[in-house]
């Protein structure tokens, strides 16, 4: 296999120092945060830095073949649980929930789903439903509980990677909002940013915000703008969420929050965006209805009776990388269209779906056929790419 072509080999969860042969595409603003409105702050804000020199972190997941981050809502890589009374929806269709760890893939009592993929032991328990169940593994089903088509010891490859690299610069400072206060900042590079119960802190500007540690408390908000593109906020050491996170316009598709921590973070607050968290367990506790986004972590687990309406992040505003898992699957997908009975169908399909994903990695068509032609030990069967 010729290595030397590849963008970059990514595992298929992991968030690691990127290193610089890598050639991911660093998404910072090098700009030092401005104060808008200083009153709402307790306390001055530090001037002092707390690390002397920026370290770049590659975010990755992974999706097994053939779903796509756009169709999935809980994406895990350790263990998955949807508990008991628990609701994911796409719209007007159930959710699809996916697990590519090996800890265990739980579906509580009373369930609807519309697919499970895990490479983990699935159990599905009382009364639940299920339209398709895929694990690499063994599925062990209520008798209670419906499941339309089971396929155990399964292989999931191709996975289609999703990888990205941030560079936070150093941290300039805390900020600290007494309770029931309102101020704004510009987006920059913070230490510590606390939202205390009531306040509101509105962060302006364009370019990724990355803070060290957050709080938002119970009842207070953090509105991240996102009048310039979609808004990214990324946290790099603890992460409390226990109030609104949101994008300013309210979108769910334009507001993704990255953690790169290692401690669990316990969402108690109505979720509006898209959680990537590699690393760390996840809990969506909020039981509301208002629940819109997607969850990414290394364990996720939705509360029971708790209400989760996809609403995929734009990733492609990230500059997703491609990587040799992706590349298969895109041309697994792409061979779909080639067969005798659908060729005449090519153009068409391509333009409404294949080309969509490729947006994301922001490849064109052509350019994915010449990169896949040059690369072509990378797949079983050449011979596709002829079209």
């Amino acid at each position: 296999m010729r290595t030397q072509r590849l963008l970059v080999c990514c595992s298929l969860f992991s968030l690691t120092p990127a290193l610089s042969s890598c050639g991911l595409g660093n998404q910072n603003d090098s700009r030092a945060p401005e104060r808008v409105t200083d009153v709402a702050f307790t306390g001055a804000s530090s001037a002092l830095a707390s690390s002397a020199s920026a370290t770049p972190i590659v975010f990755s997941f992974s999706v097994p073949f053939p779903e796509t981050i756009a169709k999935v809502g809980v994406v895990a890589n350790g263990s998955l649980s949807i508990d008991d009374r628990a609701l994911l929806t796409s719209g007007s269709s159930a959710g699809i929930v996916t697990n590519s760890g090996t800890s265990g893939t739980n579906i509580g009592t009373d369930i609807t789903l519309n697919s499970v993929i895990s490479a983990a032991a699935v159990q599905i328990r009382s009364r639940s439903k299920v339209a398709s169940l895929i694990t690499a593994s063994t599925a062990t089903i209520d008798p209670s509980a419906s499941v339309t088509t089971v396929k155990q010891h399964a292989s999931l490859a191709p996975y289609r990677t999703y990888a990205w690299t941030v560079t936070p610069p150093s941290c300039t400072g805390n900020e600290i909002l007494t309770p029931n206060a309102k101020a704004s900042i510009s987006a920059g590079s913070y230490c510590s940013v606390t939202v205390n119960a009531g306040a509101s802190l509105s962060i302006s500007g364009s370019g990724p915000t990355f803070i060290q540690n957050l709080d938002v408390e119970p009842s207070a908000s953090l509105v991240v703008s996102d009048a310039k593109g979609p808004a990214q906020l990324y946290v790099t050491t603890q992460l409390l969420w226990k109030g609104s996170i949101r994008s300013s316009s309210g979108n769910a598709a334009s507001m993704l929050v990255g953690y790169a921590g290692t401690n669990a973070v316990n969402i108690t607050a109505p979720l509006s965006g898209t959680i990537v968290a590699p690393t760390a367990s996840v809990t969506l506790s909020e039981s509301s209805l208002n629940n819109s986004g997607a969850i990414v972590a290394l364990n996720a687990e939705v509360s029971p009776g708790t209400h989760l309406n996809l609403v995929p992040f734009t990733f492609s505003a990230v500059n997703l990388t491609l990587d040799p898992n992706t590349l298969i699957a895109l041309k697994a997908e792409l061979s779909t269209f080639i067969g005798s009975s659908q060729f005449a169908n090519f153009v068409t399909s391509i333009l409404s779906s294949f080309a969509t994903d490729l947006t994301l990695y922001q490849v064109d068509l052509l350019t994915f056929m010449l990169y896949l032609n040059a690369n072509a030990d990378l797949i079983q069967d050449p011979s596709v790419l002829t079209v």
